[in-house]
């Protein structure tokens, strides 16, 4: 009997024995896929940190490798005769010297243009250039080129989207919000706000502004625009309209016009209406709505 107990014991001690071994293994098991994932996550960082600091150094080493520190094109007024926008364009260089010169091209409207800075002062350099007044043409990147002791660098600097962003007059939006509905045949819009800037992010000084509505091109109403409040980055004109008649087919359009200091006359397209068919009253926009008209006095 005590040996079939000393039998039995030695059984269940192999199994537990057993059972240890295979726990053991699989717990080895899990603590080496953890330390490959630990591994692996720590060289994916170290990757991603380097790759991260290379890049940095690599901007840096860029930086300091480029002559032109800051350049900007700055507006300085209209030329009515040539009809032209007059800028002057500005480079700041790192670094300088008493021989040092700086010339540009740049292309405009499909046209070259070369330019010869002259030194301000302080690295800077400008010159004085006429820019077309063409809304939705900009001024494509230009080359700067450097000449130090007879040794010259060229960098390209970036260019200018849209010469209407330089222009003092520009629309930036409706300071109310307003609502056009069909009712009894009538078209009736609620009071309309405009808000204008110059190319300064400052409010514009303008001239004669007046409100149109337009039926099928024809003008139906024209009302002057009512200064409504000024703020430090927009100044806001308004106004009211009557209920205009219109049927099936019809097309309305809201229009803006006002005058800049130097003459030259904007007129903005507000929002466009069709009255269709079935006698709905839908918004319809065109190509080239989000420019105003330019005419010169």
């Amino acid at each position: 009997m005590k040996k079939q107990w000393m039998q039995m014991t030695s059984l269940v001690l192999n199994c537990v024995l057993i059972v240890l071994v295979f726990w053991q293994g699989a717990r080895l098991d899990d603590l080496e896929l953890e330390m490959r994932r630990g591994l692996n996550g720590l060289e994916t960082a170290t990757r991603s940190e380097t790759a991260s600091v290379a890049s940095r150094v690599e901007r840096i080493l860029d930086e300091r490798a480029r002559v032109i520190a800051d350049y900007e094109l700055m507006p300085t007024g209209l030329d009515q005769e040539t009809q032209t926008l007059l800028a002057n364009w500005r480079v700041t260089l790192r670094q300088w010297s008493a021989d040092t010169q700086v010339t540009a091209e740049m292309t405009v409207s499909g046209k070259k243009q070369s330019l010869s800075l002259e030194h301000q002062g302080s690295g800077v350099f400008s010159a004085p250039v006429s820019l077309p007044v063409e809304l939705g043409t900009g001024v494509d990147t230009a080359v700067v080129t450097v000449t130090t002791g007879g040794i010259s660098s060229r960098e390209e600097i970036g260019g200018w989207e849209d010469i209407s962003m330089l222009l003092p007059v520009q629309y930036s939006g409706g300071g109310a919000s307003y609502s056009a509905e069909l009712q009894n045949g009538n078209v009736e819009i609620d009071r309309r706000e405009v808000s204008l800037r110059n190319w300064n992010r400052e409010a514009a000084s303008v001239h004669d502004p007046v409100f149109r509505m337009l039926c099928n091109g024809t003008v139906v109403q024209e009302r002057p625009g009512v200064r409504a409040y000024d703020e430090e980055d927009a100044v806001t004109y308004s106004t009211s309209w009557k209920p205009q008649p219109c049927k099936a087919g019809d097309e309305l359009a809201e229009t803006f016009t006002c005058t800049d200091d130097y003459g030259l006359t904007y007129t903005f397209v507000l929002a466009r209406y069709r009255i269709a068919e079935d006698g709905t009253l839908g918004e319809d926009y065109k190509d080239g709505d989000q420019y105003p008209t330019l005419t010169w006095e």
